[in-house]
């Protein structure tokens, strides 16, 4: 219950504009924050990103899960920073999930179940996968560490990790939570990977490798903005996103995201 309490605090004290300076991060070097600010700039500027309030997305989901791929239609509404809604639209069933500052609730076929906050807190930044890291790079208590430099697809990608620096117990646990990995373009500067854990519903105790791989990335309202996002879990693949249609700034409210 107290950790509950403390993520959600914590969760509402994240703004999406920027309140503190640069020098008030926890580098653990130089390096790691020069690839992060200049993959914000190439995400389309610290400025554009603050003016970012809202976005909806909509296309075509492939889920792997089975013997034979399934497909249908998807659509996405993001607060970015806060609120994300999911629904999809597939042969013989239809499901949807939102998170609002950490936590939500998933339906399927009209069920619904919840979704506690271990199982949420990363989930809103699915499609957007600058905004935590302007988040980091604009607060005090995170540490923004150089990991190293990669090979992927025959270029050089940097690997920069994002930590929450806890202050206590609780917020230990929260940070293990939020702890992320970025893997950015030494070309382009945009994102190509992040990688975290992922923690089912039944339990925050149970640590799966998460991965989401970003493509296709277009310009929307001055944003980078991927169109494709695949799933990984344990290095199989889940799911995969193509987007058709986004939109900017059109005028969501917190009541478009939660059922």
């Amino acid at each position: 219950m107290y950790l509950r309490a403390g993520l959600l605090l914590l969760l509402s004290a994240i703004p999406l504009v920027c309140q503190n300076s640069l020098s008030n991060s926890i580098p653990s070097d130089p390096q790691a924050l020069q690839i992060g600010e200049a993959c914000l700039a190439a995400s389309g500027g610290r400025a554009a990103i603050q003016s970012l309030r809202d976005i909806r997305e909509s296309g075509t989901i492939t889920y792997n899960w089975g013997l034979e791929p399934l497909k249908g239609s998807a659509s996405i509404a993001v607060l970015p920073g806060s609120s994300i809604r999911f629904d999809a639209s597939l042969p013989g069933q239809d499901r949807s999930w939102y998170v609002e500052r950490g936590q939500g609730k998933f339906r399927f076929n009209g069920k619904t179940s919840r979704i506690p906050f271990h199982a949420g807190v990363t989930r809103s930044g699915l499609t957007l996968p600058f905004m935590s890291l302007f988040q980091a790079l604009s607060r005090s208590g995170y540490r923004v560490s150089y990991v190293g430099t990669e090979t992927r697809d025959d270029h050089d990608v940097y690997r920069i990790r994002v930590e929450l620096m806890p202050g206590n117990d609780d917020e230990k646990q929260i940070a293990r939570l939020l702890t992320t990995e970025y893997l950015i373009d030494s070309k382009s500067y945009l994102i190509l990977r992040t990688e975290d854990k992922a923690h089912p519903p039944e339990s925050m105790d149970i640590n799966q490798r998460h991965a989401l791989d970003y493509a296709d990335y277009r310009t929307v309202d001055g944003i980078q903005v991927p169109f494709s996002v695949v799933e990984h879990v344990e290095n199989a693949q889940t799911w995969s996103l193509q987007f058709e249609d986004v939109a900017a700034n059109s005028g969501l409210s917190s009541s478009d995201i939660k059922f």
